[in-house]
This record gives C-alpha cells, sequence and structure tokens, in this order.
C-alpha cells in the first residue's frame, strides 16, 4: 500500500494521489471525486460530472415565460441587440 502526506494549502488539507491510482481510475487533476468515511476509513470514488439530454432539461420543469427583452433578441436577427439600426 502506497503511504502519502498530507499537505496544508490554504484552509484545505490536500492529498497527493498516486499516477498509477489516477490513470486506473481514469481521474486527472480537476475530477470531481465523491468522499466519505466509513469506518475509520476515507473513500475517495470518481464521480464523474453528470451530464444531461435536452429533453431531460425541459422536463424538470416550466419554462419561464418571455420578456419584453427576450422576444426583442428572439425577432431582431443576428445583430439587433449589439448594433444599432442605421437612420
Amino acid at each position: 500500500m502506497p503511504i502519502t502526506n498530507l499537505r496544508q494549502v490554504g484552509g484545505f488539507v490536500m492529498m497527493a494521489v498516486p499516477r498509477a491510482f489516477l490513470d486506473q481510475l481514469h481521474l486527472t487533476a480537476g475530477a470531481s471525486v465523491g468522499i466519505s468515511l466509513e469506518g475509520d476509513r476515507m473513500v475517495v470514488e470518481p464521480k464523474p460530472a453528470t451530464r444531461y439530454t435536452l429533453e431531460e432539461l425541459i422536463a424538470v420543469g416550466p419554462v419561464p415565460p418571455r420578456t419584453a427583452d427576450d422576444e426583442a433578441w428572439l425577432s431582431g436577427g443576428p445583430m439587433a441587440l449589439c448594433c444599432p439600426a442605421p437612420g
């Protein structure tokens, strides 16, 4: 079993993870992991970001009503908001 050191980094304590462990779990720096306690052990598990389909996102709840600004943006064409009409 490899041994690693805990290091103080600002207000956190960080743990170095051996590269072989990261490779085996397909993790890189910045990956999300879950952490829990099981008895006297700390368990760290990969927690990939949840990816939603458009249908799942739409099904979450009702779409809020469009505002006047929304309607102007949708009907104004690609340059309607950034560039005033000549004249």
